[in-house]
């Protein structure tokens, strides 16, 4: 986590200070990049050592949202299947958990303050 322009441990020191209203996330360290290319015994693997209860969610519950249904993104839609689904959530489902955790910090560590946060793109 960054706040300001400095580059920060996982979590802020104590509470945050004042003047710090601009915090960066950058959960990119914890893509797995190996997921798409995993055999399948490796992927069902990494796919259920996933944090779920922490996401709340489930691969059954991802299945069923996203798998073959179509997804609208303007100038075109597109549909993913299960293999598609569950690959993206084995590459990036710990890059969302540690986004969801750090943002989870800060709001209870400005309490209650107006903070921007800004998310950089998973690599």
């Amino acid at each position: 986590m960054k706040g300001d322009s400095g580059r920060r441990s996982q979590k802020a020191p104590g509470p945050c200070r004042s003047w710090e209203r601009l915090y960066t996330i950058d959960p990119g360290e914890y893509v797995d990049n190996d997921a798409e290319k995993a055999s399948h015994q490796d992927f069902e693997q990494k796919l259920a050592a996933l944090p779920w209860g922490a996401l709340e969610s489930t691969p059954t519950d991802l299945e069923h949202t996203l798998a073959e249904r179509p997804v609208d993104l303007g100038e075109f839609i597109v549909r993913f299947n299960r293999e598609e689904i569950m690959r993206a959530a084995t590459k990036y489902g710990r890059a969302v958990y540690h986004t969801v955790l750090l943002y989870r910090y800060l709001l209870g560590a400005i309490s209650g303050r107006h903070f921007d946060r800004h998310f950089s793109p998973f690599k």
